[in-house]
């Protein structure tokens, strides 16, 4: 019951906004180097890819020089975009090695017009390392690594 829903695990507590009703998360990224820079993504269970982000959707976020071009398919339909590696993705303490991250011209993604500040977009590539919890009452985004499973063995 989402009224009721209390959390007492181990996973990671993130704050989470909800705009165009769509939840949203603040993290960092390093594309080369060492400057982090603050991006505000949005959740999307549906996207395939780890980490998309859009180009110029802030001064220093532009994909590094050696990208491919290759397209990708949402809902709007087939989009021409860039694949690359950044550096790392930190969420919270989280942190992603040379994500693999796809680049994309904001005007083909319709968020971007409909939530302020956006950057880029946290698919299922990410969130499939996790066992999610999405706590739309509270505000929050759970990240929780999922436990081992034991193997039951016949007698």
């Amino acid at each position: 019951d989402p009224a009721t829903f209390s959390y007492d695990g181990d996973g990671w507590v993130l704050p989470m906004e909800i705009e165009d009703k769509r939840p949203t998360i603040e993290a960092r990224v390093v594309v080369s180097g060492d400057r982090v820079i603050p991006v505000k993504l949005m959740v999307d269970t549906g996207s395939s890819r780890a980490l998309s982000l859009l180009i110029g959707s802030k001064r220093r976020l532009n994909p590094p020089a050696d990208t491919i071009t290759s397209s990708g398919i949402g809902v709007t339909g087939e989009v021409a975009v860039q694949i690359g590696r950044i550096e790392r993705l930190e969420i919270s303490t989280i942190t992603l090695s040379q994500a693999e991250t796809t680049w994309v011209e904001p005007y083909r993604i319709s968020a971007a017009r409909n939530i302020e500040d956006l950057n880029g977009i946290l698919g299922n590539r990410f969130l499939s390392m996790f066992r999610v919890f999405f706590d739309y009452n509270g505000g929050r985004l759970i990240l929780e690594r999922p436990r081992p499973i034991r193997a039951i063995l016949p007698l």
